[in-house]
């Protein structure tokens, strides 16, 4: 824990959306940087209001042998983004906040929603002539290269350029100078969070304990996070998040959906990540995979460089922790942007192809096991909560479209590689075997 008597000036950190991951990592670590923490919902739940209520919430993790820790919160409240900004009893202390971090799930509005709030709040900034600076972070994960503080800003114009000219400069008069995005990274598995019947009980996150926060560099100018960064083992900054969201997205993320969904190609029929790892094929798979992924992509004259076994490492244990219990289906929703020729399973498969010329083939195995789930969809699966590119992809695979929707996942029309065409070979020749193995 940071020491608090060293800050002269206490500054706020809002937090927009207060599930697992907020509550989890995000809270905490600025928490013990010595921030004010401020909560936000914009949907209608019992947190806000238990936070408000007991200024306070619980981590709790398994693994460190004591049952919980609390994490203070100076106030929290529900915004409705549809109301004045004035009716928000926090706005005040929200337009005064040195950090606005926007976490809103994975739902299609998400962005949507969370650029209409900080619409909100500008707008309120610039009707009390609030000059100070804000950085505006998102903890979402990234989908491919777009980090979720880019989608935010851009629906974020969109709303401005509905405005009328005078109301729409005088926002703009003060974002470029005061209102910074800064590209951010979480990673930490959260497991649960826990709203106690007894009200008097405070909410509960389990998680783990040792997660990885990164901020680009530009966050460099928040204090005092770089001058106690030192505190919080597993906070970085970092001037080329393109590496940080690589490492990311080709260890956790993709481990996480080569176990899901060979997991749910398999007949053993688990339900979570957790249950898919004590299938002994599907357990090799992703070890492989991911030895795979870090021979490849930190691979040196010497071995493989200490940082990219390490995460490795870290992910295999992950899955093997009976503590988290992640969803297969969670876990595989969004197909089409998981087979992303840049994201979790067909980035990792082209860069370690283009380094040992040879297919890897648990995440080949996983490409097809993705298509042959979408392909079921809706149809011998059941929907998973809405999921509707999901829908969509396992329409076209059923009328029959595999070869035109693997060459444009892969951009194989547009005149792509000679690897790309055998990887896209080699995908529909694997897929064709999980299709009648289903």
């Amino acid at each position: 824990m940071v020491d608090r008597e060293v800050f002269e000036i206490r500054e706020d950190v809002t937090l927009v959306g207060l599930g697992r991951l907020q509550l989890g990592l995000v809270g905490p670590v600025l928490s013990n940087l010595g921030y004010n923490l401020l909560g936000v919902s914009l949907t209608t739940d019992e947190v806000a209001e238990r936070l408000r209520t007991l200024q306070c919430y619980r981590i709790s993790s398994t693994r460190e042998g004591n049952p919980y820790f609390e994490v203070p919160i100076v106030d929290a409240e529900l915004v409705d983004c549809g109301k004045p900004a004035a009716e928000a009893r926090l706005m005040p202390s929200i337009a005064r906040s040195t950090v606005l971090n926007l976490a809103l799930g994975s739902a299609g509005d998400a962005d949507q929603r969370a650029a209409e709030f900080l619409l909100l709040v500008l707008a309120y900034r610039r009707d009390k002539a609030i000059v100070k600076d804000m950085f505006v972070t998102c903890s979402d994960n990234p989908s491919g290269r777009e980090f979720a503080v880019t989608r935010v800003l851009r629906k974020f114009i969109d709303l401005t350029l509905r405005l009328p000219d005078e109301e729409r400069e005088a926002i703009w008069n003060d974002v470029p100078y005061h209102v910074h995005f800064v590209k951010t990274l979480a990673d930490r598995i959260c497991t649960h969070r826990i709203i106690p019947r007894d009200r008097s009980q405070p909410v509960q996150v389990v998680a783990e304990t040792y997660g990885r926060l990164t901020f680009d560099s530009s966050f460099e100018e928040t204090q005092p996070i770089v001058l106690k960064a030192g505190s919080v083992r597993e906070l970085a900054t970092s001037s080329n998040m393109e590496i940080e969201r690589q490492k990311k997205l080709y260890t956790l993320s993709m481990a996480h959906s080569v176990a899901a969904y060979l997991g749910l190609s398999s007949k053993s029929e688990p339900k979570t990540i957790r249950e898919a790892m004590d299938n002994p094929d599907i357990e090799l798979s992703v070890r492989h995979a991911l030895d795979a992924v870090a021979k490849a992509l930190g691979g040196t004259g010497e071995g493989v460089s200490e940082d990219w076994a390490s995460l490795a490492q870290t992910t295999y244990r992950r899955l093997l922790n009976s503590d988290i219990d992640d969803g297969l289906q969670r876990v595989a929703r969004d197909v089409p942007r998981k087979l992303g020729l840049d994201d979790r399973i067909l980035g990792p498969l082209e860069a370690v192809f283009m380094r040992s010329f040879s297919l890897c083939e648990p995440l080949l195995n996983a490409a097809a096991g993705a298509l042959t789930y979408a392909a079921r969809y809706g149809e011998s699966i059941p929907q998973f909560e809405d999921d509707p590119s999901t829908v969509e992809l396992g329409k076209r695979l059923r009328r029959g479209d595999v070869e035109d929707v693997i060459s444009t996942i892969l951009g194989t029309s547009m005149d792509a590689g000679q690897h790309l065409t055998q990887m896209a070979q080699a995908i529909m020749g694997r897929y064709d075997a999980f299709l009648k193995r289903a």
